[in-house]
């Protein structure tokens, strides 16, 4: 008997038992070596010695004992709201900390579940308090039946949005189990805070006279006129007629006949809020997180009707995907976006329901996409 086996074999005769019994393979005419786990001879690792080699094991076989782990150490520095933080190595030396915020997973109020047909929009499953994050769009090929499409059609049939479904269920909620909101505005919309240079730099250009205006003259109302300063162009400007505003929203707007005023008297212009600019920016900096303009790649949701008589514009800092479930009905559009852009149209807006519950202005009939032009990134002349 060896230490490394155990054999023993009982043998009676004549047709009687043969018991064996084996704690390593044996084979007749010859053994097989089999190593034990940690029977390596190489150094034992640790900080000091990170890269075990130069060991054998039972079978005098050349081995080592890997490589020691090295990881950076949590530190209570790090959290949801600080979410990378200074911190050391185990073995020593400062290292960036990453606070895991989990996988994109969590569905909260509000949040859209992913499909077939889109990516869906959730909360990190360890901080369901940041930004939202996109969940990847589920596979096609699990799904069936499954109707293909490319879009979905306002009021059609068979590729509305309630008709759109995944596995018998429908890709989109019911509309009419749902609240809408819509926004309607004498002035303007104004998406994110137009006190920023961002916005000065990026969406102004667009609503003022020069080589990147996107506006033009235009025919107003008459309250419009009157009361808000909107007739400031002579009716040539607009084809003989009047009363006719310039286009140029970066000029100061008027209350009645007077030159219109911020709360604290400096002159207010046509896209500016009543409020001074520091009662604006406090106001903006203590919004809760649920309502402040997503940043970095998160993705940017509007759930409104927008309709305005004059410009709805903003910047969206975000490269993430910027997606209004609504409407967006204005004079001139100057919403700036550093991601992709995508509209949902609401389909209650087209339907008998509207018209009867909805106090906002609506279309008789389904709009018609009457030209279509593509416009160089120097705009279209």
């Amino acid at each position: 008997m060896r230490s490394e086996r155990l054999l023993v074999i009982g043998l009676m005769v004549f047709g009687l038992h043969v018991i064996g019994f084996f704690r390593s393979p044996l084979l007749f005419g010859g053994e097989q070596c089999a190593s034990i786990p940690g029977s390596c001879s190489a150094p034992p690792l640790s900080c000091q010695n990170r890269q075990s080699n130069g060991g054998t094991d039972n079978c005098s076989r050349v081995c080592n004992n890997g490589t020691f782990p090295n990881p950076c150490q949590p530190t209570p520095a790090a959290s949801c709201a600080r979410l990378t933080a200074q911190s050391t190595y185990l073995c020593g030396g400062t290292c960036p900390y990453n606070f895991p915020k989990g996988s994109c997973a969590v569905l909260l109020s509000g949040d859209r579940p992913a499909t077939c047909a889109r990516e869906g929009i959730g909360h990190w499953s360890n901080c369901p308090s940041l930004p939202t994050c996109p969940i990847s769009r589920l596979s096609c090929s699990s799904l069936s039946p499954f109707v293909p499409y490319g879009f979905a059609f306002p009021g059609d049939p068979t590729y509305g949005f309630p008709q759109v479904k995944d596995q018998g269920k429908p890709v989109f909620p019911d509309p009419f189990s749902q609240d809408l909101v819509g926004l309607a505005a004498k002035g303007n919309i104004i998406i994110g805070d137009y006190t920023k240079p961002a916005f000065r730099n990026n969406v102004l250009p667009n609503l003022k006279p020069g080589a990147t205006s996107k506006t033009q003259p235009y025919v107003v109302d008459q309250t419009d006129a009157n009361s808000l300063g909107y007739q400031n162009a002579a009716a040539a400007a607009c084809g003989g007629k009047s009363p006719c505003f310039d286009g140029n929203y970066d000029q100061q707007d008027k209350e009645g006949m007077a030159d219109g005023l911020k709360a604290d008297r400096t002159p207010r212009k046509f896209y500016e809020s009543s409020l001074s600019d520091a009662s604006f920016q406090n106001m903006v900096a203590n919004l809760p997180n649920e309502a402040r303009m997503p940043t970095g790649a998160n993705t940017t949701v509007i759930d409104a009707v927008l309709y305005t008589n004059h410009a709805l514009a903003g910047f969206i800092p975000t490269t993430g995907t910027t997606v209004f479930n609504g409407a967006i009905v204005s004079r001139d559009d100057g919403i700036v976006s550093n991601g992709p852009f995508q509209i949902t149209h609401d389909i209650r807006l087209l339907s008998d329901q509207a018209a009867q519950r909805i106090t906002l202005p609506l279309d008789i009939k389904r709009s018609t996409l009457s030209g279509f032009k593509e416009c160089a990134a120097s705009g279209c002349h």
